[in-house]
């Protein structure tokens, strides 16, 4: 009877207990499993909550605080976790292309196992031969990506400085900018673009030069009226103007008016006035910040009617992308230097750096009168290096196949010069001079730098 009914309740209590028992330990492991990710997202939402709280009472609960400190540990925690990842990712990487390195050299090596006959060198030599080809051909291509991120950073840094001028030289324009970011927007456009317009000032100040033994510093990596406008005849901007909006030029004298206004500093009260510092920046040529400002003058002056209302930063985006790198002339010098960064060119570099110091200290205080450079003892001038190769003409056996083409000498010593800022933008220092002995080098043995001389009988001819 009754004692019955109350042991089915029991029973039946019993197992419901059991089973929620069960449902909440499954619960448990399922909580478990998605903890990680639900507790970033709940921690970021507390901590979004904190900070709202932090603002508006600066004297909150605890609570707060410690919830937004558990935020930042739950993302320095993922930060870690996709440095962990990235890091494995590369290593594998190099271990991949180590391993191909390896299957390569072992099938070179068979080849000239199998080859054996008829060759002077033995099997030793040639394999050392074999294995420091696969060793030191392709050094400096393995740390490419490392190479471009720290050459980026470079720029970067020196893009702080140049960004300080070309806000000053250019606060008549942004002055009339309305948006509120239209500053920010162009200062980042501007640093993305300057890799492209440090490669091409680089072309147009080096390589548009005749050449002049006696050239100064200043004027060397730099800009003057005949480069400035070889840049906008190759880029299609002087000439009259035609019924297409988008291809909008400038008059000739309109461009020399610009080039002469871009030489010229704003003062303090905003007014234009002449150089000062013409040893660094000389009034006839346009250095690195100027040519950027011209370019950013260009965009704004040559911008179409449909445009107008739109920020500077997007007129200057579409002005490069459309009319200044399909069309303007550059120069890359990073191939060449990852030949140089090649093992066996460091080696060679190494072993003869005392003597390779010693060259330049001796032609570097020849020229003491210098202005520009560390007391005109740590650097070489164009001047120095003429003198330089004279004396190396001079030691030539047999004699050298013509006559120096100086001009490609002024090249190579444009080319090896890393920096287009400062009072040394124009002259080379030890670091750069490495690079200046393996572009002199290859000229040399190419042949590129030399001139064959008419005969005497065509220079006597009438027609000559």
């Amino acid at each position: 009877g009754a004692g019955q009914r109350r042991e089915k309740r029991r029973r039946r209590c019993r197992s419901g207990k059991e089973k929620g028992n069960d449902d909440d330990d499954e619960r448990t492991i399922t909580s478990r499993k998605r903890s990680p990710e639900r507790r970033e997202l709940s921690a970021t939402r507390r901590a979004k909550e904190a900070v709202n709280m932090l603002k508006s009472d600066p004297v909150s609960p605890r609570e707060n605080v410690e919830q937004y400190y558990e935020c930042i540990e739950i993302l320095r925690e993922r930060r870690k976790r996709a440095a962990r990842d990235a890091y494995e990712k590369a290593k594998s990487k190099r271990e991949e292309q180590r391993r191909r390195k390896e299957e390569r050299a072992r099938a070179m090596a068979a080849l000239a196992n199998a080859s054996h006959d008829g060759n002077d060198c033995n099997d030793e030599e040639c394999n050392e031969e074999e294995s420091a080809e696969s060793s030191d051909s392709d050094e400096g291509e393995e740390d490419e990506e490392t190479r471009k991120e720290l050459f980026e950073k470079e720029l970067q840094h020196e893009f702080k400085t140049v960004w300080k001028d070309i806000a000053h030289e250019s606060k008549d324009m942004m002055n009339k900018e309305t948006h509120k970011d239209a500053i920010k927007s162009l200062e980042t456009e501007l640093k993305r673009m300057y890799i492209s317009a440090r490669l091409i000032f680089k072309h147009y100040a080096l390589l548009t030069k005749p050449f002049d033994e006696n050239i100064g510093a200043a004027e060397l990596g730099s800009m003057t009226l005949n480069d400035w406008l070889a840049f906008l005849k190759d880029c299609d901007l002087i000439g009259a103007n035609s019924a297409d909006e988008n291809n909008k030029k400038m008059l000739k004298s309109s461009a020399e008016l610009l080039f002469i206004r871009l030489n010229w500093i704003t003062d303090a009260s905003g007014r234009k006035v002449k150089n000062a510092d013409t040893a660094t920046n000389s009034d006839r040529s346009l250095v690195i910040t100027e040519f950027c400002v011209g370019i950013l003058r260009l965009a704004k002056a040559l911008r179409s009617k449909k445009y107008k209302h739109e920020m500077l930063s997007e007129t200057l985006a579409r002005f490069m992308k459309e009319r200044i790198i399909p069309r303007a002339k550059f120069v890359d010098v990073e191939p060449f230097r990852s030949r140089m960064r090649a093992r066996r060119v460091r080696k060679v570099l190494e072993k003869n750096n005392t003597i390779i110091t010693r060259v330049f200290e001796k032609y570097a205080a020849i020229g003491t009168s210098t202005l520009i450079g560390a007391d005109g003892l740590r650097t070489i001038d164009l001047n120095e290096l003429v003198g330089l190769v004279k004396d190396m003409v001079t030691r030539i056996t047999p004699s050298p196949p013509g006559v120096v083409k100086f001009v490609v000498i002024q090249h190579c010593f444009g080319l090896s010069k890393k920096e287009v800022l400062g009072e040394d933008a124009g002259e080379i220092d030890r670091e750069e001079f490495d690079e200046l002995v393996g572009r002199l080098a290859e000229e040399f043995y190419d042949g590129t730098c030399f001139v064959t001389p008419l005969p005497s009988s065509e220079l006597s001819s009438p027609q000559n």
